[in-house]
């Protein structure tokens, strides 16, 4: 009778064993298994820790808001690892997790079609299921799912019509359909989604249309996205016609794509509204003179090459820019003395192609007065200069000099680069030990040695030469860790003092610190940070309150604990992701001026200021009140 009292107590006992070790939801583990199973491949055992009985809280790639019910699944691959991605198809038992309010399985081999069944998950708010393998068209219900805040299909093979009834998802702020098949006209409906900050039919965060076959005009609804969008992307399409002039009138564009294109004439004098833009990209159209002044205070990158422009001069508004890293003007109609150019500043440049231009001059003073720069193309001009004079920068990579008078001899540095044009110039003497095919160096007065002919040697046969190929790396300036699986626990120290960054992005890096104790070397040229779901406690004020540059800034799912109503808002800043913290205070007016923000789920009180945003950037505080949420309550009433 013991023995059969201890037998019961065991079977008792492993039972609820079982059920401890698998705390998670039993539908959210049948869904996820069921996952599983659709995927036909998986060499590098991505999805090895989903085993039957265990938590699928603690699943790779599994993340649970409240340790029992699944919210997000986040599934990367790794394209410099061999055979690091998946391959098989999203299987309908998905459906059976149904608070999963994120998706996102990027860079895999997943086919079939776009998965449907999607619009029975009632909490879903973020589909990013990009750079895989999906096809056919994209559903005409797609609009069912009212509740999405992001939508990111861009780098499948999608065919076919935008569905009219994206016109029902009127709370993305995220829209990204590039690189696909897709074709036909832009619906105007899509001047219905009044949330979205990023249009691209291309690339990630926008409205991302680029990268496909869409044809005709731009539609003019694109004019009721004026107040929020921030990013436009409609290039490598077959637009046709004029620019339409309604562009002029969205004043929040940070970026504005349009190259490669079939647009004609000229280039409205509306964007002269456009203060607001750093990064501006015509390229590849037939666009012709004049072109208008635009009234900015500074570009950070510009492309006007390959159009039918006739500038004579680099326009004075590129020139007093006082930050700028990519300039791109070939074949512009160029007619100047590049000694006479006094631009505002030098220092950052990354890029600079005046290819196909009348420039005359030496272009010594300006390479040698830049410190980050990767690439300069003058090719087809007529600079002349000694390009042994020529300092080249630890950070330059390409080099394309052809068909201009440059003179000299070819020093030993150039082997440091990636890419090498000096053909047909007047360069003399024998080359130094160098990777570079013959097609680099022909056509000049008189150079010699291996890959040309060889040099005649008086007396002696020709001296051996030793190859040197020296290669400094640096890191870039904008340092991109979010998608790797790092647990970092601080911000490395070489990323703290770097003398110059501007896009830091560490989300989900396991990074475990006070932002109080973060001493970067330097703030002020900050752009874009992301510390998203890390566990970074303290403030983050005294970081933005030193940022003059800042667009955006996101620090969701972390511990920040600060008074919001102490944050200066920059006046370019346009992104404000804060959700999931432990923020307190106020909402103060300024965030009037941002075109995205999240706050909700924080300790934040008291009336909202007027405000353009949806209920679900401010919902899960304690006792914000006033529209869009539920009015505050008066007393005597």
């Amino acid at each position: 009778m013991k023995w059969l009292l201890f037998l019961l107590f065991c079977v008792i006992f492993l039972h609820s064993f079982k059920h401890a070790s698998a705390a998670c939801h039993v539908d959210d583990q049948a869904g996820l298994l069921a996952f599983k199973s659709g995927i036909t491949h998986d060499p590098s055992g991505i999805l090895s820790s989903w085993k039957p009985g265990t938590d699928c809280c603690s699943w790779n790639g599994i993340s649970c808001l409240d340790k029992i019910r699944v919210n997000a699944i986040w599934l990367y691959g790794n394209l410099d690892k061999p055979n690091g991605y998946l391959t098989g198809t999203i299987s309908p038992s998905l459906v059976k997790v149904q608070n999963l309010d994120g998706i996102y399985v990027h860079n895999h081999n997943i086919t079939g079609l776009f998965p449907g069944f999607l619009s029975g998950l009632p909490k879903l708010r973020f589909i990013y299921i990009d750079d895989n393998k999906l096809s056919g068209p994209l559903p005409p219900d797609i609009g069912k799912m009212t509740q999405l805040y992001s939508l990111s299909l861009s780098g499948n093979q999608f065919t076919g019509l935008i569905p009219s009834s994206v016109a029902s998802l009127t709370l993305l702020s995220q829209l990204e359909l590039g690189n696909n098949l897709l074709s036909g006209p832009i619906p105007p409906a899509i001047g219905k989604l009044t949330q979205l900050n990023y249009l691209s039919l291309r690339i990630h965060g926008t409205l991302r249309l680029s990268h496909n076959k869409f044809s005709g005009k731009i539609p003019k609804s694109i004019a009721s996205l004026a107040p929020t969008l921030a990013y436009l992307e409609l290039d490598h399409n077959a637009f046709t016609g004029t620019i339409p002039s309604f562009l002029g009138m969205l004043k929040a564009l940070d970026k504005l794509d349009l190259s490669w294109n079939n647009f004609t004439q000229t280039v409205p004098k509306s964007f002269g509204n456009l203060t607001k833009i750093f990064n501006l990209d015509l390229s590849h159209n037939s666009l012709v003179d004049p072109l208008p002044v635009m009234n900015v205070t500074g570009i950070e990158s510009l492309d006007l090459s390959y159009n039918k422009f006739n500038l004579k001069q680099i326009p004075n508004w590129v020139t007093s820019s006082p930050i700028i890293y990519s300039l791109k003007l070939a074949k512009c109609g160029i007619k100047m003395n590049l000694n006479d150019w006094k631009p505002k500043e030098t220092y950052f440049y990354d890029y600079i192609d005046l290819s196909y231009n009348e420039i005359s001059g030496s272009p010594v003073w300006l390479l040698n007065k830049t410190d980050y720069l990767v690439g300069f193309s003058a090719s087809a001009n007529k600079l002349r200069f000694d390009l042994g004079s020529l300092k080249i920068a630890g950070t330059l990579r390409n080099l394309e000099m052809s068909r201009n008078l440059v003179y000299g001899k070819v020093p030993k540095s150039v082997s440091g680069l990636k890419s090498l044009n000096l053909s047909y110039n007047h360069l003399c003497g024998q080359l130094p030990p160098t990777k570079f095919p013959a097609g680099a160096f022909v056509g000049n007065d008189c150079l010699c040695g291996s890959p040309l002919p060889p040099c005649k040697v008086k007396g002696s046969k020709t001296a051996n030469l030793r190859m040197r190929v020296g290669l400094i790396r640096k890191c870039s300036h904008s340092q991109e860790l979010k998608t790797l699986r790092f647990n970092l626990k601080q911000i490395p120290n070489w990323v703290t003092s770097s003398p110059i960054i501007y896009s830091l992005k560490l989300a989900k890096c396991g990074i475990k610190m006070s932002l109080n104790d973060w001493k970067p070397k330097q703030t002020y040229f900050y752009d874009y940070i992301d510390l998203s779901y890390n566990e970074i406690s303290g403030s983050p004020v005294w970081l933005l309150n030193k940022t003059d540059y800042l667009v955006g800034f996101s620090a969701s799912g972390n511990k920040l604990r600060f008074d919001l109503g102490s944050l200066k808002i920059a006046g370019t800043l346009r992104n404000l992701e804060l959700s999931r913290n432990l923020v307190y205070g106020k909402v103060p007016k300024s965030v009037s001026g941002l075109t995205s923000l999240n706050l909700s789920y924080n300790h934040l009180c008291g009336q909202l200021p007027p405000t353009k945003f949806p209920a679900g950037a401010f919902v899960g505080n304690d006792c914000l009140c006033g529209s869009p949420l539920p009015p505050c309550k008066v007393k005597g009433k």
